[in-house]
């Protein structure tokens, strides 16, 4: 017993191998706590939204309840941003209607391209975020021939107001 008590003390002290990751991957999730307003367009039609976001579950998701005045009327939604140790990406799922938008991440830094997953296929949105974290510009595209050409779809500013 003592020496596996020696060992694992040895062990403890063996330098890391390089490469590994030591920091908390969920800590650039942090970006979209707060309230954010949102100001662009959709679809060609004008689009403003007030998001709510916050920790959920024990700091694992950020929750966001956001609310759009849109061309064609009211929409509520919620946003789970969160990371997927298995494959190691950054999640987006978006509940507005009966099937959730579904994008990946595969890094967050100051631009972070999201591509769309599942019923989001054909989508891709780009957010890039200046280097305070108080506000970012957005742009989403949609492609229906498997990526050759791309069309904007939607586009506009954030801002954390709170």
């Amino acid at each position: 017993m003592r020496w596996l008590g020696i060992a694992s003390l040895a062990l403890a002290f063996l330098p890391r191998a390089s490469g590994a990751q030591t920091t908390d991957p969920l800590a650039p999730l942090e970006r979209y706590i707060g309230t954010w307003v949102y100001e662009g367009d959709g679809n060609g039609a004008r689009v403003s939204c007030r998001s709510e976001r916050r920790w959920i579950t024990n700091r694992s998701f950020v929750e966001s309840h956001r609310e759009c005045v849109t061309g064609t009327g009211p929409i509520t939604q919620v946003e789970i941003y969160g990371f997927d140790p298995r494959r190691r990406v950054y999640v987006y799922w978006g509940f507005n209607g009966p099937v959730p938008s579904t994008y990946i991440a595969e890094k967050m830094e100051l631009a972070v391209a999201w591509t769309g997953e599942q019923a989001s296929s054909t989508a891709r949105c780009t957010e890039t975020f200046a280097a305070d974290f108080q506000s970012s510009a957005s742009q989403c595209d949609v492609s229906y021939d498997r990526g050759k050409t791309w069309q904007r779809v939607s586009g506009g500013t954030s801002k954390k107001v709170q």
